[in-house]
């Protein structure tokens, strides 16, 4: 089930920004495209993005990612889930998303969770957050507890 909506997200995401020039004419594309959101109007999205890396072009690519989901799906839920070295991703003063992340503090349908030993093991407590992100005891219980509630999963790299 949850590899099923894995598949269907990345479908889907490959026909949402995929950088095709604009034609009068509906292609293929745009009709399954048109589809996919009228199967998500009857049950809305709700996906956890697990972001682990160091790596600012992660950060940036995870970005873009919740940002288009969140832009073409406004009634789904959008979770990301950050831990390990990933810390500088929700660090005010370190951050190369913080303006991203920021657009979202007053939107329920998107979440950053934060990891608590990641913070206190990188020298970091609450004020140093961007705003809206809260801290969660343990990021591993919170992505399964959210693939157990259903939510689909997305596992952020940059190669």
């Amino acid at each position: 089930m949850i590899m099923k909506k894995v598949l269907l997200i990345t479908f889907l995401s490959s026909i949402l920004f995929a950088c095709n020039e604009q034609t009068s004419e509906a292609t293929h594309q745009d009709k399954e495209a048109i589809e996919i959101k009228e199967v998500v109007k009857e049950k809305p999205l709700r996906l956890v993005f697990d972001v682990t890396s160091s790596n600012v072009k992660t950060h940036q690519s995870a970005m873009r990612h919740v940002s288009a989901m969140a832009e073409n799906f406004p009634d789904s839920q959008f979770e990301v889930v950050v831990y390990s070295g990933s810390l500088d991703m929700v660090l005010s003063d370190k951050s190369t998303v913080a303006e991203a992340i920021l657009k979202f503090a007053d939107n329920d349908n998107v979440t950053f969770k934060l990891c608590a030993t990641t913070m206190k093991r990188g020298g970091a407590d609450k004020s140093m957050l961007i705003k809206g992100v809260d801290v969660v005891p343990n990021p591993l219980v919170q992505i399964y507890s959210r693939q157990k509630d259903g939510w689909g999963y997305i596992k952020e790299t940059n190669n």
